[in-house]
């Protein structure tokens, strides 16, 4: 069960990396935002840096808030591996 819970959190996280890395490169791609896909992205990935780019201001024409935002995912995942693996 518990390792169901594990793998149900792990594919949500690599679902939001995925997604903020995919809004990184729709900026480049197509930097009006303007399109369904962006929009799609928009709507995902807000919840998640907006927040973070209310802490962090961007540095001159470089956002590193997907950078951040990708990590602040990834470190709840890596404590849940390191107490499951301590916990089996």
């Amino acid at each position: 069960m518990i390792e169901l819970f594990f793998d149900i959190l792990e594919a949500l996280v690599v679902f939001l990396q995925i997604s903020v890395f995919a809004t990184v490169l729709m900026s480049w791609v197509s930097p009006e935002g303007k399109g369904s896909i962006n929009e799609i992205l928009h709507q995902i990935t807000e919840p998640i840096l907006g927040p973070v780019r209310k802490i962090v201001p961007p540095l001159g024409m470089f956002d590193f808030t997907p950078m951040i935002a990708i990590f602040i995912l990834q470190f709840p995942v890596m404590i849940i591996i390191r107490f499951l693996e301590s916990a089996l």
